[in-house]
């Protein structure tokens, strides 16, 4: 209802509030007062609205801010006595840069002293033209940013040890972690890195765009870039069951194996133009996924799709708890599973956040993806898991369920220690 003029009826609100509906046991009502002003018959309305207030009827009113007489009204006070008053108060364009350093107070940020601070402030407070909602989320990704003390995206994370672990992204990014702290490993790359895996701490392997693979033999020490027969093709993921059984995969069906030297696969028509975003191997039996719900079973050295995925969605990374057991998860939250044939895996979830990330243990399995979200299963249903993260998770690797990594947008990196998610830097 909205209260327009001294001619609204205030009939229709009172019956309103006695007619229940046939559908619902409860009732939601919304009074707006755009003046501020109901009237002496308005006034009265409300009074006798308040007394026979059912409690199967929600009421919210809205009102403008209102001077000192309008707050000891007879009609207020009775308002105020049958519900609960908030002043929401608007916050003007002359007070927003103030608002946006107090936000960013809470979260442990400042600007710069003197005028360059200022200037910041009153720039931000230009781009959001007034929309609180807008500058909130903004400042949260700002923060969320700065949290991490990486700006880059992150793209991968693999470790040999929780004391040696490893994330990969963009500008050639790689920060290691060494059981206390991460430092930044020089890759000699300014192009994005998206993969990582090693056989060992002196045997780890990053990939990324243009076809690259390096490799480290341990210490921080990166070599230089080489590729598969010649590809420039990105690399989007990297697996293997050690230091002479490595495979690479990537776009228009690219495939690379390491055993000593490093060559190309064939992938067979039609999936030979598909672009593939995840590798697993496990014992003799290795899956590739990617575009289109491919998945792409090895044999020999030949990669074929098999013969009806359970979904068309793009899968995004895979991972093998088993000879016998694979997880893929991908866009619209995709989830299939593999225990001698793939099926879909969702269940009666019907989660449609773009997934990017699965990694497990012998009793559970761990996917992520957009807006940190997190899901886990035993193997029957799903359950959402906070991680208190806003940024979209890209890759995960564990040690056990209680050492688990997780790297993705705006630099972020997330350890789980069994108990609680917590910020690395």
């Amino acid at each position: 209802f909205t209260v327009s003029g001294a001619h609204f009826d205030w009939s229709g609100l009172l019956g309103a509030s006695q007619a229940m509906s046939l559908f619902a046991e409860r009732q939601l009502i919304e009074i707006r007062i755009p003046s501020g002003k109901p009237g002496k018959e308005g006034g009265e309305a409300l009074q006798r609205y308040c007394a026979q207030l059912s409690d199967d009827v929600l009421t919210i009113v809205h009102l403008p801010r209102l001077d000192r007489q309008q707050q000891q009204s007879a009609w207020f006070t009775a308002l105020d006595a049958a519900g609960v008053s908030v002043g929401v108060q608007p916050v003007e364009r002359a007070a927003l840069p103030q608002w946006i350093a107090r936000r960013l107070a809470t979260q442990g940020q400042r600007v710069a002293e003197g005028e360059a601070g200022v200037q910041t402030l009153a720039f931000f407070a230009d781009r959001v033209e007034g929309n609180l909602l807008a500058a909130h989320q903004e400042l949260q990704k700002l923060a969320e940013r700065l949290r991490y003390g990486v700006a880059d995206n992150l793209l991968g994370v693999w470790g040999s040890s929780a004391s040696d672990v490893y994330a990969v992204g963009e500008n050639g990014r790689i920060v290691h972690w060494n059981g206390t702290a991460f430092a930044t490993q020089n890759s000699g790359l300014g192009t994005t890195l998206r993969g990582v895996w090693g056989s060992s701490s002196g045997d780890v392997y990053a990939v990324g765009d243009g076809g690259s693979i390096i490799h480290s033999g341990g210490g921080g020490i990166w070599g230089a870039p080489v590729t598969v027969a010649g590809s420039t093709e990105t690399l989007n993921a990297i697996a293997g069951t050690g230091a002479n059984a490595v495979y690479v995969v990537g776009n228009n069906g690219t495939v690379g194996f390491f055993n000593g030297t490093w060559s190309k696969q064939t992938v067979t028509a039609p999936a030979n133009t598909t672009s593939l975003f995840g590798v697993a191997v496990v014992g003799a039996t290795a899956f590739a996924v990617g575009a289109g719900g491919t998945i792409l079973a090895l044999s020999g050295t030949t990669w074929t799709a098999i013969a009806a995925s359970p979904t068309t969605q793009q899968l995004n990374a895979i991972y093998g708890r088993t000879a016998s057991d694979f997880w893929a998860v991908g866009a619209g939250g995709a989830r299939v599973r593999y225990t001698g044939s793939w099926v879909d895996a969702s269940g009666a979830d019907s989660t449609m956040t773009n997934l990017f990330a699965v990694h497990g243990s012998v009793s559970s399995v761990l996917a992520g993806g957009d807006a940190g979200a997190l899901l886990s299963t035993t193997g029957t249903s799903w359950s959402a898991i906070s991680s208190g993260s806003i940024n979209e998770i890209r890759s995960m690797y564990g040690f056990s369920p209680k050492d688990i990594w997780v790297v993705g947008a705006r630099g972020m990196i997330m350890h789980y220690d069994g108990t609680k998610w917590t910020a690395s830097t």
